[in-house]
C-alpha cells in the first residue's frame, strides 16, 4: 500500500510532511505531475508549506503512475481526502 509514496518520496524528493499532505486533486495523472501546495505535521494537522520554493510541480514517471493508479482505489479505501487548509 505504501509503495506509490515511497516511490514519490524516492523519485521526487518530497519530504514526508509533504507526502502526508498530498490530496489526491494534487496528483495529475494526465499532466504526469504532483503539485506540492501543502504539508501535514506528524498529527495530519494540514499547514503551509516552509517556503515559497517548496510550491512546486514536480513530473512523475510512468512507473510511479502506474503504482499511484493500481492503488488509488485502495487508499480511498482507507483514508478520506486530506482536507485542503482554508
Amino acid at each position: 500500500m505504501w509503495r506509490p509514496l515511497s516511490l514519490v518520496a524516492i523519485f521526487c524528493g518530497l519530504r514526508v510532511s509533504e507526502l502526508r499532505g498530498l490530496p489526491w486533486t494534487d496528483v495529475d495523472f494526465e499532466a504526469r505531475q504532483i503539485n506540492v501546495t501543502q504539508r501535514a505535521d506528524a498529527s495530519h494537522k494540514i499547514g503551509k508549506l516552509k517556503s515559497k520554493a517548496a510550491y512546486r510541480s514536480l513530473r512523475l514517471t510512468a512507473h510511479t503512475i502506474a503504482k499511484f493508479l493500481s492503488s488509488k482505489s485502495l487508499f480511498s479505501r482507507c483514508y478520506q481526502e486530506t482536507p485542503t487548509e482554508s
